[in-house]
């Protein structure tokens, strides 16, 4: 059984800090983006989506698709122009679900936390 580790609160000056354990920053910008995988049930998906945040180990994202936890996906994500001199890109990655959580939004029914695979690819 693995512990989960859950970031520690500390107060200063009447504040509540909370710390972030994360190995990676991660980057809180909206990015649109395509998820694709299979369901519970072997049927394939394929939902539009913004990333919530980024980082290069991982993303949060919200989806409509009914997936578990270890859930292979692929995310098609349009990089905004601006960081590529105009030109229209899209990275595509791997990964697995490592944590869903039901949405407090209403855009998605629930939050999901993705790990990245080390495969990646800059498509035209």
């Amino acid at each position: 059984m693995t512990k989960k580790s859950n970031p520690k609160k500390e107060n200063s000056n009447n504040y509540d800090i909370l710390l972030n354990r994360r190995k990676e920053w991660r980057l809180d910008i909206p990015i649109s983006a395509t998820v694709k995988g299979k369901l519970p049930t072997g049927k394939n998906f394929s939902e539009k989506t913004k990333i919530n945040n980024i980082s290069s180990g991982g993303a949060y994202l919200g989806l409509d698709a009914g997936i578990t936890v270890d859930t292979k996906l692929m995310l098609f994500i349009e990089i905004p122009s601006k960081l590529t001199d105009g030109k229209k890109t899209k990275l595509s990655l791997s990964g697995h679900t490592v944590r869903i959580e039901k949405a407090e939004k209403k855009d998605k029914k629930n939050n999901v936390a993705v790990r990245f695979d080390k495969e990646y690819k800059f498509l035209d």
